[in-house]
């Protein structure tokens, strides 16, 4: 329970969802990468699929493909020729393709590249590593890490059993919270594992397993070869768990593949669901044995498809089918979580395509999807006045089928009742939370804006979990709308932080379409502070200021109030740093040093000087009045050796003192010194090459001043 308080209190800490500026009217480019998995590099995503397949964008709309196949040329690979570069994985598979792979970025620079290769029919496969030094290769191949299939013994020192130990396919590599490196992995067979990997730039095995893992690691869910595979693991620092997403299921259009998620405090578990199932212990009593694996895990998405509605723009309708093989993404600056996957759709058969939808914390602290494909849509603040009206609802359930689950209608009334296909009550608290009693379930979760992307047209949406991990999705019926510009609901407040802790800065507006955000700083943008919140994840004297939002869409744009970021400090600053001096005259010293390297709102320095390097003697104290880095003292004596000190100083105190270092000022600057006194010349200068050219040399190897 103190655990949940704690999550809670983040969660309304946190405010808002934050996420990327939305488009009026987006647009799509699609792409075919069966299992993608998501890495970014700088500002570009790619994803990397089975059959060595993959595709980039910068927007996570408009896709572009890159690969498709395993056979020369592919120019992911080595000589693009993967038959040749994996040739003792294929062999040893039995195969000539490649099932879903994965890439990660480690501490030397290069690229990591999780291949895995299957027999298909058995779990005769090997999983292996490649490096490159880009993310789009050319990959090199390095070792095969694991194998699994075989007739003898195993990697676990036993003979391999089909039903406790993996079939070693789809690994996904992550690092925890700790900067330790793992790769979850498996498919099928024994289940789903996880094993510690070496991450030591310069190590002969880095990106390989740790030695005394008892072979396969660690095993997290599944068994008797259970349809689970497809695991990714996502760290989330606002909750502090570790979420295991998985595809339970067949992959095919009548495989009922269907999205599903447990979580950690522990990277390698044990992942528990939402009802606090321990999901170890989640296996079928034979293969195939869907009935008995169904009730577990939190389950995010399966088919899915809302119906048209008389009356709505337009009259297609295309959902989806057997949803799966996902990854996830993380932007370090807004916070915003994304979704990525593939998806076959009703009445396409095998057709596939990679999908996008954004992901957000419920009230508990567990994932909810956007019912809609992600249009770079904004977790704006929701009114109540906004919610009534006719919605399409889907309940996704807890089975694993090919049945496509379609939308009815229900009635969110402004009231609080719900009427219709279902019934019961909905309750809008904070800026989006949503908490829905449908049929005598509760269901939390959030109300959002979505793209209708089969009416082209903006809705509000839900989506929300139940305590057993079901999930419901709701999107409004489309009508055609007239563009609303936006309006501030809550204006930005005044917010005073110390040093190194988190400062937010959040908007309430509304607006249909939803708007973009931009913040401002002393009225420059901040280059990425695009959602409703500006958020800063250490403040430092520097963040100090005013800060105002400019909110736009097709209708308008309007700027908010100014609100006030004030930043104290939160301990006594560090020493300064490289302190030097120098005499150039008998009677000054020049004293120069850097701030210190965590400054913590130094507001002046403190000069102490003394006769020797101990400051055994009485020394002298002077107080600056500036931050200024340099100082001249001209009360010393010629031909006397000075020491000195610095002390950084802020509201909370003094640092400590740097070490000592030492001025020798000359005894005289006359002949013999070093220092340059004078030059002069006098001289006829002419025309043209008739020139007076001027020089001097200096001796010596003291420190000059010229």
């Amino acid at each position: 329970m103190k655990s949940l308080l704690k999550l809670l209190a983040v969660l309304a800490l946190a405010g808002p969802a934050l996420a990327l500026p939305a488009a009026t009217t987006p647009t799509f480019a699609n792409v075919t990468v069966h299992d993608p998995s998501v890495v970014r590099d700088g500002s570009t995503y790619y994803v990397f699929g089975s059959h060595l397949a993959s595709a980039s964008t910068t927007d996570l709309l408009h896709w572009t493909q890159l690969t498709t196949g395993p056979t020369y040329p592919n120019s992911l690979i080595r000589n693009q020729n993967p038959q040749t570069e994996f040739a003792e994985a294929l062999t040893w598979a039995q195969t000539t393709t490649f099932w879903a792979p994965d890439a990660i970025k480690l501490g030397d620079g290069k690229y990591y590249f999780y291949y895995c290769c299957c027999q298909g029919s058995s779990p005769l496969s090997a999983l292996g590593l490649a490096v490159a030094d880009a993310v789009t290769g050319p990959y090199a191949n390095v070792t095969i890490t694991l194998k699994s299939g075989m007739t003898g013994l195993s990697p676990a020192g036993v003979t391999y059993n089909v039903n406790i130990h993996p079939n070693v396919v789809d690994p996904s590599v992550f690092f925890d919270a700790t900067g330790k490196l793992w790769m979850v992995y498996g498919s099928f067979s024994g289940g789903i594992f996880i094993l510690a990997l070496d991450s030591t730039p310069g190590s002969a095995t880095i990106g390989q397993p740790l030695p005394n893992q008892n072979g396969y690691g660690r095993k997290l869910i599944g068994g008797n070869s259970s349809r689970i595979e497809g695991a990714y693991i996502v760290y989330s620092p606002e909750t502090g768990y570790y979420y295991l997403f998985m595809t339970f299921g067949g992959l095919d259009a009548a495989g009922g593949y269907n999205i599903r998620v447990g979580r950690s405090l522990n990277p390698d578990g044990p992942y528990l669901d939402a009802a606090g199932n321990d999901l170890t212990n989640v296996k079928g009593n034979f293969a195939f044995d869907d009935a008995t694996i169904a009730p577990y895990g939190v389950k995010l998405m399966g088919n899915w498809q809302f119906l048209h509605v008389t009356g709505e723009p337009q009259s297609t309708s295309r959902g989806y089918v057997s949803p799966g093989g996902c990854s996830i993404d993380r932007d370090p600056v807004s916070g915003r979580y994304v979704l990525v996957f593939h998806s076959r759709f009703v009445g396409q058969g095998e057709v596939h395509e990679v999908r996008v939808h954004q992901l957000f914390l419920n009230a508990d602290g567990w994932f909810v999807a956007a019912p809609q494909r992600y249009a770079q849509e904004t977790m704006c603040t929701t009114v109540a006045a906004q919610v009534p009206g006719d919605y399409k609802l889907v309940n996704h359930g807890k089975d694993i089928t090919a049945t496509v689950k379609t939308s009815s209608i229900i009635t969110l009334k402004s009231d609080g009742t719900i009427s219709g296909a279902a019934t019961g009550t909905w309750q809008l608290s904070g800026d989006h939370y949503a908490t829905l009693v449908l049929g005598g379930a509760s269901y939390r979760g959030v109300f959002a804006e979505v793209w209708d992307d089969d009416n082209q047209v903006w809705v509000l949406s839900f989506s929300a979990l139940s305590s057993d991990g079901v999930a419901v999705w709701g999107c409004k019926v489309a009508a055609p709308y007239t563009a609303t510009p936006p309006v501030i609901l809550a204006q930005p407040a005044n917010v005073t932080a110390t040093t190194h802790t988190r400062a937010t800065l959040a908007v309430g507006a509304n607006s249909l379409p939803p708007p973009s955000y931009q913040w401002l700083k002393n009225g420059v943008a901040i280059p990425g502070a695009t959602g409703n919140a500006c958020a800063i994840a250490s403040v430092t004297g520097a963040d100090a200021g005013s800060y105002s939002v400019v909110l736009t869409n097709s209708a308008g744009t309007i700027t908010s109030a100014s609100a006030t970021l004030t930043v104290t400090p939160a301990a006594a600053p560090d020493p300064p740093a490289q302190a030097g001096g120098f005499s150039s005259a008998p009677t000054v010293a020049t004293l120069t040093w850097q701030p210190p390297a965590t400054g913590d709102l130094v507001s002046s320095y403190r000069i102490e000087r003394a006769g020797d390097a101990a400051f055994a003697t009485a020394a002298t104290t002077i107080d600056l009045g500036t931050t200024s880095t340099s100082y001249d003292d001209a009360t010393l004596a010629a031909g006397t050796t000075y020491y000195y000190r610095v002390r950084a100083v802020n509201a909370i105190g003094a640092s400590p003192a740097t070490a000592a270092f030492q001025v020798a000022t000359p005894a005289s600057v006359g002949t013999g010194s070093t220092a340059l006194v004078n030059i002069s010349a006098r001289a006829y200068c002419g025309t043209g090459n008739n020139v007076t050219i001027g020089g001097f040399v200096v001796s010596g190897s003291g420190t000059k001043r010229v």
